[in-house]
């Protein structure tokens, strides 16, 4: 598995605007790969949360948010 850094991500959406609609580009076969693998994850992965109407459901209650667990 090969790293994709997020500047190689930023150069290669900015080959349509560098080459034109419609041009080909080279792309080593291992970052073919792993930029799929990405793509693929990322349409499996389930949601970690989900919130319906939440100013609805918090009206008059005293809420308070633990951030002290986040990243």
């Amino acid at each position: 598995m090969i790293t994709i850094t997020k500047e190689r991500l930023l150069t290669i959406k900015q080959w349509r605007e560098t080459y034109g609609p419609g041009s080909n580009v080279v792309l080593p076969a291992e970052e073919a790969e792993e930029l799929a693998r990405i793509a693929l994850a990322s349409l499996e992965a389930e949601p970690v949360s989900q919130t319906y109407n939440l100013p609805e459901l918090i009206e008059g209650m005293e809420v308070s948010i633990d951030v002290s667990t986040c990243d």
